[in-house]
């Protein structure tokens, strides 16, 4: 499944539910760490669901053996949803994810 196709995204996104590693550094400049899931990938970045916010414009590292994803990304969006945060990053370096993409698509 994609994105509807009034979808503003410059970057075709698939829903693709598949464990994450999310590790960050806080405020006060101690080390998070959760291990979640994707929402939906791209090209350029994906959302994950966490526990709690992180701050917008924060590095954080991602890991995911399945999406062969292994990089750094920045937080460009946080909304609470039900029992977390669903959060949208953005690569800020190629990933293989990335690498192994065609013209933007998977």
């Amino acid at each position: 499944m994609t994105c509807a196709p009034d979808c503003r995204r410059q970057f075709e996104r698939k829903l693709v539910r598949e464990t994450v590693s999310v590790s960050w550094l806080d405020r006060q400049g101690a080390q998070k760490f959760y291990s979640t899931y994707s929402f939906d990938v791209s090209t350029r970045g994906l959302s994950v669901h966490v526990a709690e916010p992180i701050p917008i414009e924060s590095y954080v590292a991602l890991r995911s053996a399945k999406l062969k994803l292994i990089g750094r990304a920045v937080v460009r969006n946080s909304v609470r949803r039900n029992s977390g945060y669903r959060i949208g990053v953005e690569f800020v370096e190629e990933t293989p994810v990335a690498a192994g993409c065609k013209d933007g698509k998977f």
